[in-house]
């Protein structure tokens, strides 16, 4: 997982420390963002290995997470 943020380093790594999220955080200046057409925070990207986008979802709900792990899987076959 790779997480885009705006957020300054510090507020980040304290909480990515705390939560004990895996994966990769990168900060954004507004370029990343602007690429991917993110419109709000937080939104989910998903990418596929030729780097296209196959899905994207602006908020979270926990009632999410199935779905986006059965499409991680889908595009790991």
């Amino acid at each position: 997982m790779i997480t885009v943020t705006p957020d300054d380093r510090e507020t980040i790594e304290d909480f990515w420390d705390e939560e004990d999220i895996p994966g990769k955080v990168f900060f954004d200046d507004g370029a990343i963002s602007e690429s991917y057409g993110v419109s709000g925070l937080p939104m989910g990207v998903l990418v596929d290995g030729e780097g296209y986008v196959v899905d994207r979802s602006l908020g979270w709900q926990d009632s999410n997470a199935e779905k986006w792990e059965q499409k991680v899987r889908d595009l790991l076959e």
